[in-house]
């Protein structure tokens, strides 16, 4: 049968490969809100731009209908500027609970990692305490066999 400490790596091994699929995850997600945040400058961006070409036009002179548009338009733009809101502020959000996730899997496997080391320790004071016994007696044997 094989010793404590053996059986112990195998579900360290588990803890390990479940660490480096979070680990994974976590930079995937990370690249993720990246991009939400580069899609939510894009618009701010298009916003001020399409707002400074209506400002040149609107100096040349616009129609009531061409006004009423362009306060339509900029209105769905703040909408589509909340929806990203929203979901960069969900990104993050799921972010951070998978991080929260990760640092307690990265903390036991840790703990379990102390464990294996004890338990190692104590396998080998006990292998250490057999050797000792078994020279002992091997040593008290070639003693009597002197005299």
């Amino acid at each position: 049968m094989k010793p404590q400490s053996q059986r112990f790596l195998m579900v360290l091994k588990v803890y390990e490969q479940k660490e480096k699929k979070m680990s994974d995850m976590l930079r995937e997600l990370t690249i993720q809100k990246q991009q939400e945040e580069e899609k939510l400058t894009q618009l701010y961006d298009y916003q001020k731009q399409y707002e400074a070409n209506f400002q040149i036009e609107a100096k040349k002179g616009i129609t009531g209908s061409q006004l009423h548009s362009q306060q339509h338009f900029m209105a769905q733009l703040d909408d589509v500027i909340k929806g990203q809101h929203k979901a960069l502020n969900d990104q993050n959000q799921y972010l951070e609970s998978v991080k929260e996730k990760y640092m307690q899997m990265l903390f036991k496997r840790q703990n379990f990692e102390k464990l294996i080391t004890k338990i190692k320790n104590k396998e080998q004071y006990q292998l250490d305490k057999v050797e000792q016994k078994l020279m002992d007696e091997l040593t008290s044997q070639m003693m009597r066999r002197q005299y």
